[in-house]
């Protein structure tokens, strides 16, 4: 019942697929919620494989990810964004934004830990900074991330 409508949709955005993947079976894709959306406004992605972005092949042997390090691993944003508060101290976030570009490699040399001495370290992952509560937490494993950071380079 349910893969009806997936189907019609999938039959849909065809022609399109078609056209931009031109040597390849383009049936048997498998689309994220964000290329059905473009594909829905009759767009390719800017990030697809008709434009050659591609990850590396997945190898055999990496160890399983848990939400954190899926984070720690994944791309990072080239900016950080600065914002002005109001002057009453609310915390509410309203005003200009300016975005400062940021080199990560600099940032990442410049954090505290270092992840030679250690095996395990523990993430805290918050929404805010002003959050004191946690969004995520748990101990990671050094050799984990290592490996995936290592296939991604």
């Amino acid at each position: 019942m349910v893969s009806a409508p997936i189907e019609v949709n999938k039959r849909k955005h065809l022609p399109l697929l078609n056209n931009s993947f031109l040597e390849e079976l383009v049936a048997d894709f498998k689309l994220c919620c964000m290329c059905k959306i473009s594909l829905d406004s009759d767009k390719v992605r800017t990030l697809s494989r008709s434009n050659a972005f591609m990850y590396p092949p997945k190898q055999d042997g990496l160890p399983a990810l848990d939400s954190i390090s899926a984070r720690l691993v994944s791309s990072q944003l080239p900016f950080m964004q600065i914002r002005r508060l109001r002057y009453d101290g609310s915390y509410s976030i309203i005003g200009q934004d300016i975005n400062a570009p940021v080199v990560v490699n600099t940032m990442v040399q410049q954090l505290p830990l270092q992840l030679e001495y250690d095996q395990v370290f523990n993430v805290n992952i918050k929404k805010n900074m002003l959050y004191k509560s946690t969004y995520l937490s748990c101990v990671v494993k050094k050799s984990v991330v290592k490996a995936w950071l290592q296939l991604l380079e």
